[in-house]
């Protein structure tokens, strides 16, 4: 290699005379006088990575593993320092990237101990059905009887970690688990090494909050009449015999009544379960905060704020904030005004002697898929996926030129160029994940119109008359197998799907 002259840039005739020196001893010299490469480390927050990273001044110039060697120890990097990483890095002078030096040993954390309970921890109500497709409002699983002494819920211990070490040798002690503890409420005691609750009574168990508690539940052995008067209780209340008309029924949990309530009113802050029917004769009310169940109800005031479950809705006023769903051998919705805020499900709506039948869907969230921004939602769907599809095209195109690229991996050039494609491919990449996820909470939201939806399995008589949100569509035909929603900013009928059937 010939001597470079700063006066004589392009070489040629000064240097045809022959040094005394040899071209490695010139080239020698004149990194010699160039400033030594720049070393810089950098270490994660955690103290658990060590980094380097070389800057030259001139691109001839190399870093030994020693001198890399002596930045960590000058910076008291004792551990987990990687030798074979910091020598081949120096070997094949990958100084363009970042070197990790040096990596420590990161703690395992304790585990957290558990708590096991022996009971049905929330407050859902699962129907039986028999092989006809009838409910069976006897089997409803509300009370969870325990006897005096039963293991209610039981702890175990936290586990313990491992620790780790930082790369300046210093240990970092692993996060201790927090140990499953119990927390014995009404009617409940710790075991004797108190890692268990015990039931102290007999009684139905409930989780409160962290408390694990054991109710006594008030039990009317027969009506409730004029013997007895009205029932206001903290606790679950079961009747095991009618309600007669005129009286009440309070409670701050659930009430079952095996008979059948006569133009009483039922109150309940838990579920309201009739086995036998509920006749309001025009004065009768039902209220919760759960679900409302009865065989049949007729000529009743109806309020939830969960969903309503019977056979048949005669002539009442209901309006629940779930569902109101119709399941049995009639399965029938006939007269009065039956309102919902998710879903309205029978197999009859009307009567064939064409009685008014008003059927209500309506809530914030329906409103809310009825604005114009929602239904702008639609071409701001077709617009992402016409950018996704842009992007895959880019992408694609990208990937060919790689593919070409890589086939000419003496040429300097094409390596740069293949790094830069590699680099926008990776970033086209990136960009498609956006778009997609935007898509599809997009299409979530387009899909939140169907689940709101009147289903009459079978029919749906003259009279009737459907309201979803600010639509209303007066029923002058039969229709069969039909389902009713609001497909953006129309009410429209349509063909029950098989998964739609419940």
């Amino acid at each position: 290699m010939a001597d470079y002259n700063e006066s004589n840039p392009n070489n040629t005739t000064e240097n045809s005379e022959l040094s005394p020196k040899s071209e490695a001893e010139r080239l020698q010299e004149q990194l010699q006088q160039l400033a030594p490469p720049e070393i810089n480390l950098r270490v994660s927050s955690d103290n658990l990575v060590a980094y380097i990273r070389v800057k030259l001044v001139d691109q001839r110039q190399t870093v030994a593993v020693e001198d890399i060697q002596n930045v960590l120890n000058e910076q008291g990097i004792t551990y987990g320092i990687d030798t074979e990483a910091i020598q081949n890095f120096c070997e094949k002078r990958l100084f363009y990237s970042e070197l990790t030096a040096a990596r420590g040993i990161a703690p395992i954390d304790g585990k957290n101990g558990t708590i096991t309970y022996s009971f049905k921890t929330d407050e859902s109500i699962r129907l039986k059905e028999n092989e006809n497709g009838i409910v069976d409002y006897k089997e409803l699983g509300t009370v969870q009887n325990v006897n005096k002494g039963d293991v209610l819920c039981t702890a175990t211990p936290a586990i313990d970690g491992v620790d780790g070490m930082n790369i300046f040798g210093e240990p970092i002690p692993f996060r201790q688990g927090i140990p499953g503890e119990v927390h014995p409420g009404t009617h409940t005691v710790l075991s004797e090494d108190r890692m268990s609750v015990l039931a102290e009574i007999d009684g139905s168990v409930e989780l409160r909050g962290k408390l694990v508690c054991v109710n006594d539940v008030y039990i009317i052995k027969g009506d409730v009449n004029s013997a007895v008067g009205n029932i206001d209780s903290v606790g679950s209340v079961i009747v095991q015999g009618d309600v007669r008309e005129g009286f009440t029924v309070k409670s701050k949990k659930d009430i079952t009544v095996k008979g059948i309530v006569e133009g009483a009113t039922l109150i309940a802050e838990g579920n309201i379960n009739i086995m036998s029917g509920m006749n309001g004769m025009g004065i009768g009310k039902l209220q919760a905060k759960g679900n409302i169940i009865s065989k049949y109800i007729e000529n009743t005031s109806v309020e939830c704020d969960g969903d309503v479950y019977a056979d048949v809705l005669l002539n009442s006023n209901t309006n629940a904030k779930g569902s109101v769903i119709l399941k049995g051998s009639k399965a029938s919705i006939i007269g009065g005004v039956c309102q919902a805020g998710v879903m309205i499900y029978a197999s009859y709506i009307g009567a064939s002697t064409n009685v008014q039948t008003i059927i209500i869907l309506d809530s914030d969230e329906i409103r809310e898929c009825m604005t114009p921004d929602f239904i702008r939602l639609r071409k701001n769907l077709e617009q992402v996926q016409s950018k996704i599809n842009g992007k895959q095209y880019v992408q694609q195109q990208l990937q060919d030129n790689i593919r070409l690229l890589s086939r000419s991996m003496g040429d300097p050039q094409a390596k740069q160029d293949l790094k830069q494609a590699m680099m926008e491919k990776n970033k086209v990449a990136g960009e498609i994940i956006e778009l997609q996820k935007e898509l599809e909470k997009a299409q979530e939201e387009m899909n939140r119109p169907y689940a709101f939806k009147v289903i009459a399995l079978k029919k749906v008589y003259i009279g009737t008359k459907i309201n979803i949100g600010y639509l209303y569509m007066n029923i002058s035909e039969e229709y069969s197998n039909t389902k009713f929603y609001a497909d953006g900013h129309d009410l429209t009928a349509g063909q029950i799907l098989p998964s739609e059937k419940l």
